[in-house]
């Protein structure tokens, strides 16, 4: 399998970002346009949208941690929500869990970065 494709734990050290909210704090929003987004999910086979979407976040808070001289060697752990319905609990309503996916911020090829992404989604949801 490739290098990206490893199962490697998410790292749970110090970060700029587990730290104590405060009042400063910065939010950012991003639009995507679903079709862009599509057709990245499609030269992939078997990725999921929110896969393309934690691929891209990872990517981004790369950038960041190298500009913050703060890029750790391993992935990092995030919570992400995930659908629990399961087919017989019908259509309705939410219900949601979450799982810790692994931000692949130690992969700076975009495709490897994906495709380790996805793995490390899928493997997180099924343990989840």
């Amino acid at each position: 399998s490739p290098e990206g494709n490893r199962q490697l734990p998410p790292s749970w050290q110090r970060s700029p970002f587990n730290k104590k909210i405060t009042a400063e704090r910065q939010l950012l929003s991003l639009h995507f346009e679903l079709d862009a987004l599509n057709s990245i999910r499609k030269q992939q086979p078997g990725t999921t949208l929110n896969q393309v979407l934690l691929a891209i976040v990872s990517g981004v808070l790369r950038h960041y941690l190298i500009a913050q001289n703060q890029l750790p060697a391993d992935p990092l752990g995030g919570l992400v929500p995930i659908n629990v319905r399961t087919k017989k609990s019908g259509k309705g309503g939410n219900a949601l869990g979450m799982m810790v996916a692994g931000l692949r911020v130690d992969i700076e090829d975009p495709l490897q970065r994906l495709q380790a992404v996805r793995y490390s989604a899928h493997c997180a949801k099924k343990s989840s």
